[in-house]
């Protein structure tokens, strides 16, 4: 699952808002290289042990994707600017969920 979320965010770079920018190519592009290599270490670490995927519904992550998704929906509809925005918002998301297991994001 990381490795087909790392190409999709590699794919973005065929969007013309990534496309026109030469250093969202390059963060597209490095962002995708780093997840892959990532998860083939972790996976080189784990070689051998089984590895399993767990979905867990946490009432607060729902709860604020909705709150924020809201938020979008509202500040999109009323400056049309933000419209432009959503597939880098979109690929934010992808991010979070393409860091391979045991990885998390940690806000110093």
């Amino acid at each position: 699952m990381p490795l087909g979320l790392a190409a999709v965010l590699g794919a973005f770079t065929q969007l013309s808002i990534v496309a026109d920018d030469p250093r969202l190519v390059w963060t597209f592009v490095s962002v995708a290289a780093a997840l892959a290599i990532g998860t083939a270490v972790v996976a080189w670490i784990r070689r051998g042990q089984p590895v399993a995927l767990q979905f867990e519904i946490v009432k607060a992550h729902w709860i604020q994707a909705a709150v924020q998704s809201c938020i979008y929906a509202y500040w999109g509809y009323h400056w049309s600017e933000i419209r432009a925005e959503l597939p880098l918002i979109a690929a934010q998301a992808i991010f979070l969920y393409a860091l391979p297991p045991g990885v998390r994001v940690v806000a110093a």
